[in-house]
């Protein structure tokens, strides 16, 4: 008996050799362009270029919560590029429910027979190609490793790591933001997740609530700017597009500005969730009447889409109607409006013609801040700390938590007053950011190409 036992257990060890020797393929999870937040788009479509640069032949596993009949449109015609759906609802076909397969992923880290493996596998195809596959990337949106939203969208967030982890897969943590955890529950979860990654990347060069969850030795953790600053751009080619560029530079200054949809509803709670020291929508439209003043044109470009209804707590297009609405007639006429549903490379394109940027999406202070165009941050979150500084721009993020409305125009003005200078230094440091972010993924690919 004993004999037969020992048997199993080398033949299983064969199989998982000869597993690891045919490993490939690569899963990424928090980033989709399933939605309307072109942030997160922007992270998945510069994430996918960097490891198709790098991993040339391997098939990315693009992973993501959503109805089936939701369609991906910028990867469909891309081979090597391959959707694959699950759903938090129990009204979905059980093999794509995600408690399903986490428990599923439970029986298999136990189960050490190769036939039950086999047969768990064959029942839950993302099981299969996640445990054949080279590491499991997650970049959780970007900044959802926290709680700040909300412990539940942490919880669900956390599908892809916890998937990892219990197939015994390498996570790897692409480069993101971390904390806060303000809930017991909360640091739990991340302690569990960052305990058992093999490398961590960090936006920030030196992440305060990363020293605080304590890392292990033996994990590798690096700085890494965010991958959207790689992002491409894109001509806008809509017939409709209503903005029309060459008419725009006839005339003053062109100040782009990013309405927070999410902002300027207070939140998912409507109560201002984030703490801000100001009324937002106060602060909009004091900030667009004084640069009308100033005599700057202004654009207003939402960044995160949903509805355009005030039915959607997130929609940026909904909150820059309402301010449009709420300027004079008169005014209107210096303030361009962005209505055209545009993806994150034309709104990259687009944020490039602008002068001077003013945003409260931090992907759309990337988008700016990557061209060398000068970008205030209108910050709510130690996020905007983190890409800053890794830029060496400290000096133009804004804290909404601690400065008055009267405080932060006044920061404003005189920022875009001094943009110039501020110019030519984002230039000077791009090419730093850039290499950085090959570095990276260059040391992550000579690692896993080995396996």
């Amino acid at each position: 008996m004993i004999d037969l036992l020992r048997i199993e257990e080398l033949q299983l060890q064969h199989n998982m050799q000869n597993l690891r020797k045919h490993k490939s393929g690569i899963l990424l999870f928090g980033a989709s362009f399933a939605t309307g937040n072109r942030g997160v788009s922007a992270l998945a479509a510069a994430s996918i270029d960097l490891i198709k640069k790098y991993f040339e032949n391997d098939r990315i596993y693009l992973v993501f919560p959503g109805p089936d009949e939701k369609k991906e449109n910028q990867i469909k015609n891309n081979r090597n590029i391959i959707p694959i759906k699950y759903r938090f609802t129990p009204f979905c076909i059980p093999n794509k429910n995600a408690c399903n397969i986490l428990c599923a992923a439970l029986l298999y880290k136990v189960i050490k027979i190769e036939k039950i493996r086999r047969i768990i596998c064959r029942l839950f195809p993302l099981i299969k190609i996640a445990s054949e596959s080279r590491f499991i990337g997650d970049i959780w949106g970007g900044d959802s490793f926290s709680d700040i939203y909300g412990l539940t969208r942490m919880v669900k967030r956390s599908f892809g790591s916890m998937l990892s982890l219990l197939l015994g897969v390498d996570l790897v943590l692409l480069p993101q933001s971390y904390g806060p955890y303000k809930t017991i529950m909360s640091r739990i979860l991340a302690k569990a997740i960052v305990s058992g990654a093999n490398r961590i990347y960090s936006r920030a060069k030196e992440s305060e609530w990363l020293n605080r969850l304590g890392i292990p030795n033996n994990i590798s953790q690096s700085f890494c700017p965010d991958v959207a600053f790689t992002l491409k751009k894109e001509p806008i080619e809509s017939d409709g597009f209503r903005w029309q560029v060459k008419e725009i530079n006839k005339r003053k200054t062109i100040i782009g500005v990013n309405i927070s949809g999410l902002l300027y509803a207070g939140g998912y709670t409507g109560k201002n969730m984030f703490n801000l020291g100001f009324d937002y929508k106060d602060f909009i439209n004091e900030l667009c009447r004084k640069l009308i003043k100033e005599e700057y044109r202004i654009v207003l470009i939402p960044h995160t889409y949903k509805s355009g209804t005030a039915n959607s707590v997130e929609d940026d297009l909904y909150a820059s109607r309402d301010v449009l609405l709420s300027i004079g007639r008169e005014q209107q006429s210096l303030i361009n409006l962005i209505e055209d549903d545009l993806n994150q490379y034309e709104l990259k394109y687009l944020i490039g013609k602008t002068d001077f940027f003013i945003g409260s999406r931090m992907h759309s202070c990337i988008a700016a801040i990557s061209q060398a165009i000068p970008a205030v941050g209108i910050s709510y979150s130690h996020k905007f700390m983190d890409v800053y500084r890794a830029v060496g721009l400290e000096e133009l993020m804004l804290d909404a938590k601690k400065n008055s409305i009267d405080e932060s125009i006044e920061f404003v003005l005189n920022s875009i007053k001094k943009r110039q200078e501020i110019k030519r230094r984002i230039e000077n440091n791009l090419e730093d950011t850039f290499s950085r972010i090959h570095e990276c993924f260059s040391e992550l690919a000579r690692e896993y190409n080995k396996k």
